[in-house]
Order: structure tokens, then C-alpha cells, then sequence
């Protein structure tokens, strides 16, 4: 209870943020620059494309989702694979960064050449739900303040608003018992506490089916006996399609059978029932803006196993 209201109260108050500000139909000054954004993150990235963001990023990272595939890939921050030619020819005015955790330095030659050429560094590293909207707010104040205009206009505000419904906890979809996410199936990988997936299930009125100990515990791998243990009522996959997948998500005939092979067997009410859901939307496991579209899924799902 203490995490969801957590997770309620930092969302109200980075939404009030979102809307107050109301800087994205500003125009540049008069003979400034125009600001060009190097996304060196997927889910930072897709957070700006999703707020409006998109005409201003002139690089992206190698592993992105949300940007059309003509923008120059600048490398790969989380291997370490920093293209610094490439940024230099491209001379962005901000640089977003992204490294998986927040003990990793950030690169030395990296933050040199933001000194020399006046680049605007920004780092981040959501992973929490309230940390998604945190760095969303941050890069929407800076880029604000430098002259860029989101397109089409209001598109931040609306998105704040549709923050606003996606994440209104909704009592009655306790009813479907206890829920059990996934982000594989070989081996069974559950996405626990301190992942934005936990918190979006806890705020909408979900009930994990692994307890937050207080201890971050984002990725568990499961064996056959940490299913028969946990005893789920539901689950649901999220694993997002990529080229090679199914054009269809996964039918719940089809993740009965797939985990009636994990588990060894019956024994397992979400299995037993077929109360199994399959999300593969392919900007699925990104701590970004998009995240709403995955809450949509899990409230629709979770509200059919209410009934």
C-alpha cells in the first residue's frame, strides 16, 4: 500500500508539472539556433517522440524502437560503443544519455567534447514509473527553454492528461486475483518490484503476485518450483514482437501449453484456467512515455478476469 500510494502521489505531482509548464508551443528566439537532439537512449528517445519531440533528434542509438530509420545511429551507450565522429559531424546542441545503471561514469571523452562544443548534456536513468515521468519533465524543460516547439502543438499537455486516466486506480480489478508478469518464457522471467511493469500494475488497483519486500528485484528468473510456490491466479507476458516474431500476439492456448512446460504440469490457477495474456507491443519493455500503452493492455485484461 505505502508503494502505491508512492507511485500515485509522484505521478500526480509530475503531471501538475507537465501541464503548468505549458512551454511546448514556444518559438525559438529570433536568430537562434535550432536545437538538435542526439537520443543516445530508446526509451528517452521514445518519450520525446512521444512528446512532440520527434523533428528535433538528428541521432539515435543503435538499439532504437521510435525514430524513423534514416536518422544517423550515434552508437551504443549501454555497450559502451559512443560513434564520436559521427557525433562531431552531426554537432548536436543536446546529448541524451542513457547507461542502464547510474553507478557506470559517464565517459570522459564524452563529457569533454560537451565542454568544448556547448553541448547540453543530459543523463538519465529511469526504471521506477515515477522516474519515467521525471525524466520525461526534465527534457521537456530544457528543450523548452532552448527554443524548441512540440508538433503538433499541446501534444505534451495531452499526453499529461492521458497520464492523468491511464493511471486511476480502479478497485474492482483486485478481483482477478493475483497477477504474475513476465518478460520470458525460457526461462520464466518475472518482472518484480522497482520495474515500471510492478509499478503500473500496483497503480491501476492491481495485485502482484510477487510482494515488494523493499527490495528492488526488477528481473527474477523462476524455476518450475518458483511457479508452484508464487501460485498465480493470472499472468501476463509482456515480450515485445521484433522482427523475426509472430505478426500476432501469443493466444492463451498457446501460453497454456508454453508454460504447462515451464511449470512440469498442472497445479497453477492461471495456468489451470487459461487466464493468460500475451502484450508484445514492441515498445513494451522502455521506460518511456509509451508506457501508458501497456497499462491500457494490463487494465483490459485484468478487468475481463474480474468479471
Amino acid at each position: 500500500m505505502q508503494r502505491r500510494a508512492y507511485i500515485a502521489a509522484s505521478l500526480a505531482a509530475c503531471i501538475l508539472v507537465l501541464l503548468a509548464a505549458s512551454a511546448c508551443g514556444r518559438r525559438p528566439a529570433a536568430g537562434g539556433a535550432p536545437v538538435r537532439v542526439a537520443a543516445l537512449s530508446p526509451g528517452l528517445a521514445a518519450s520525446l517522440v512521444d512528446l512532440g519531440y520527434a523533428h528535433t533528434i538528428v541521432a539515435r542509438h543503435a538499439w532504437d524502437l521510435a525514430l524513423p530509420g534514416d536518422v544517423p545511429v550515434a552508437g551504443d551507450t549501454v555497450g559502451g560503443g559512443i560513434d564520436y565522429e559521427r557525433l562531431l559531424a552531426i554537432n548536436p546542441t543536446h546529448v541524451v544519455v542513457q547507461f542502464g545503471s547510474e553507478s557506470a561514469p559517464l565517459p570522459e571523452r564524452l563529457m569533454r567534447l560537451a565542454a568544448e562544443r556547448n553541448w547540453v548534456l543530459m543523463r538519465f536513468e529511469p526504471l521506477a514509473l515515477p522516474e519515467v515521468w521525471s525524466a520525461a519533465q526534465e527534457m521537456d524543460r530544457v528543450l523548452s527553454s532552448a527554443g524548441a516547439v512540440c508538433e503538433p502543438a499541446g501534444r505534451r499537455e495531452q499526453r499529461a492528461r492521458e497520464w492523468a486516466t491511464a493511471f486511476v486506480p480502479d478497485r474492482t480489478l483486485a478481483k482477478a486475483g493475483r497477477v504474475l508478469l513476465l518478460a520470458d518464457l525460457s526461462p520464466p522471467t518475472a518482472l518484480g518490484p522497482g520495474s515500471w511493469h510492478d509499478d503500473v500494475l500496483r497503480a491501476i488497483g492491481g495485485v502482484p503476485a510477487i510482494a515488494d519486500t523493499g527490495r528492488p528485484r526488477p528481473w527474477i528468473v523462476l524455476d518450475a518450483e518458483d511457479l508452484r510456490v508464487l501460485a498465480p491466479d493470472a499472468i501476463v507476458l509482456v515480450r515485445p514482437r521484433g522482427k523475426a516474431a509472430a505478426p500476432e500476439p501469443m493466444t492463451p492456448a498457446q501460453l497454456q501449453e508454453a508454460l504447462k512446460r515451464s511449470s512440469g504440469g498442472r497445479g497453477i490457477p492461471a495456468i489451470d484456467s487459461a487466464r493468460l495474456a500475451h502484450i508484445d507491443d514492441p515498445l513494451g519493455h522502455l521506460p518511456a512515455t509509451t508506457v501508458t500503452r501497456v497499462a491500457s493492455e494490463f487494465r483490459r485484461h485484468l478487468r475481463e478476469w474480474s468479471r
